[in-house]
């Protein structure tokens, strides 16, 4: 059998276990029996009938005939989704694709027709420029009855899309979102100061950044002036986003079921409050951009697709980045070396009576960039990401030396690279932020050991917190630059620590991925510092 003849029949064998196509054989098949007055006779046709037909599904899909078959995986995984959609249901898809590529290697089959990549070579076939579209993954994110938005586009309609976000991101337009961004955070730490008499200043840190994240990409999308660290989540918004995410990233590994989304209320986003006093641009935000309110392109986009991506904002913005901060409240917390060090730090740039906010002085935090940077390593706020695919039609796809059939999915989850020694390294599983820093900069562990001096290997190809190519993060920048104010000026204003009686070690363990991370309370104790 030549490779075109294997090809073509492997094609028809990975076509013919899709469960739409199983469904239309046996319901055509089952039919017949319906006609037999006997019912007996119906039961027994059908029962034989389904029992043969999985045993053959199962067979073939363990086979040496299957097309991934070379692709080593559990044999419940190769077999049925079901498997692997119970640790999503769970939220613990990134810890499940951890453990099975640390026992099967850096391709894993990890569906029937899926993979997962943990190959630094593979990232340019997958996700850089010509590499797979989004897949069944994406699909999910799509309004129905509305346009698509910057996530779910491929190909042309994302360029298309993209070069509206750029604008809206660029070094001038980052600048004009610095005062959004100071002024909600002085209204951060009054909300923070005023919890300070309240339970002797025990808050859930990780809920107030949420808050803070919410209303200021509010401001910078919708124009809206949300009031949550004010008036706290009145509307359920964050409750019902994470279910929201929850429900697509379950129904994402279930592209074969009808889209059944729009038709549940509690998978709709509850961003309705705030769409409804979204407000025309009065300056250059974000919304001044996507409606291209300078006319600089051919066609100016509609009021309904800009209103996807806003909301987009939202969800990528808010979420992400209260996430990244959270997560890096967790790691300094965890090291107080670092933690002192830090805050020295942002004392000796920012002295007494300075303004925190002071972007021109962010060259002199490498320190608090470093721990960015590593926080982003450890805990990325989307340690999986979403599936891309084998386009139909393409005639498959050579990726990590194994050759996929038309409609593979496959995943590159961001946090196997940042936890591979092979690409980052020693003390790869460590918060060591010195490893983004050069050799001469000292170590949190310097009173310890004043004389270690440690090489660190840093691949930063396998470096994806961001993604890769040209769907990656638009807002990468404006997120970097949102951490480095609101931490200067937390750790300027306050002390932290965590609060009595929280089980901080097991707060990772404790995160769930639906393609964000959702995040445990996390509580603290806050004093105000005396400068």
């Amino acid at each position: 059998m030549n490779r075109r003849t294997k090809y073509s029949f492997q094609r028809f064998c990975f076509y013919f276990s899709e469960p739409w196509v199983l469904g239309i054989i046996s319901g055509s098949y089952s039919a017949g029996f319906l006609k037999f007055p006997h019912q007996s006779l119906v039961l027994n046709a059908y029962t034989t009938f389904y029992v043969v037909l999985l045993a053959s599904i199962a067979l073939y899909r363990v086979s040496p005939f299957h097309p991934l078959a070379k692709v080593p995986g559990p044999v419940l995984f190769k077999i049925s989704k079901f498997a692997p959609l119970w640790y999503c249901w769970h939220g613990h898809q990134a810890s499940l694709y951890k453990s099975l590529h640390a026992c099967y290697g850096p391709v894993v089959r990890v569906a029937p027709n899926e993979i997962s990549v943990a190959d630094v070579d593979a990232i340019g076939a997958v996700l850089g420029s010509g590499g797979l579209p989004k897949g069944a993954a994406y699909i999910r994110f799509r309004v129905k009855s509305g346009p698509e938005n910057l996530v779910t586009m491929n190909g042309d309609l994302h360029a298309a899309r993209r070069r509206l976000w750029n604008r809206a991101m660029s070094t001038e337009s980052l600048y004009e979102y610095e005062s959004i961004i100071a002024t909600r955070g002085h209204e951060l730490v009054d909300a923070l100061n005023a919890q300070i008499p309240v339970a002797k200043g025990k808050v859930d840190i990780g809920q107030w950044l949420n808050f803070f994240s919410f209303d200021f990409m509010s401001d910078l999308a919708f124009n809206a002036g949300s009031k949550m660290m004010k008036e706290g989540d009145v509307h359920k918004l964050w409750p019902g986003l994470h279910l929201h995410m929850r429900g697509v990233s379950i129904l994402s590994h279930l592209p074969w079921i009808p889209d059944i989304r729009d038709r549940l209320p509690w998978f709709s986003m509850p961003l309705w409050p705030i769409a409804e006093e979204v407000q025309p641009a009065q300056k250059k935000d974000i919304w001044y951009h996507l409606m291209d309110e300078a006319g600089l392109e051919k066609v100016k986009p509609s009021l309904a697709e800009v209103g996807s991506d806003a909301v987009l904002t939202i969800i990528a913005g808010a979420d992400t980045t209260s996430c990244a901060m959270t997560s890096l409240f967790w790691l300094i917390l965890s090291n107080p070396e670092c933690y002192k060090r830090l805050q020295k730090e942002i004392d000796s740039v920012y002295p007494p009576g300075s303004d925190p906010l002071d972007v021109s002085k962010h060259s002199n935090l490498p320190f608090l960039a470093a721990c960015i940077q590593e926080a982003l390593r450890l805990l990325p706020p989307a340690p999986v990401s979403g599936a891309r695919e084998v386009p139909r039609g393409s005639g498959g796809a050579e990726i990590a030396g194994h050759f996929l059939p038309e409609g593979t999915q496959v995943w590159v989850p961001p946090q196997l690279f940042h936890l591979n020694p092979s690409y980052f390294s020693p003390r790869t599983e460590e918060f060591v932020p010195d490893r983004w820093l050069d050799s001469s900069s000292s170590s949190c562990d310097e009173e310890k050991n004043p004389n270690q001096s440690t090489e660190f290997k840093n691949d930063m190809n396998a470096y994806l917190p961001f993604s890769f190519g040209p769907a990656n993060c638009a807002g990468r920048n404006l997120a970097k630059k949102e951490i480095m104010m609101v931490m200067s000026l937390l750790l300027y204003t306050f002390d932290f620590r965590f609060a009595r009686g929280f089980d901080s070690k097991s707060w990772p363990e404790r995160m769930q991925t639906f393609f964000v991370t959702i995040r445990p309370p996390m509580e603290v104790t806050i004093t105000r510092r005396g400068l």
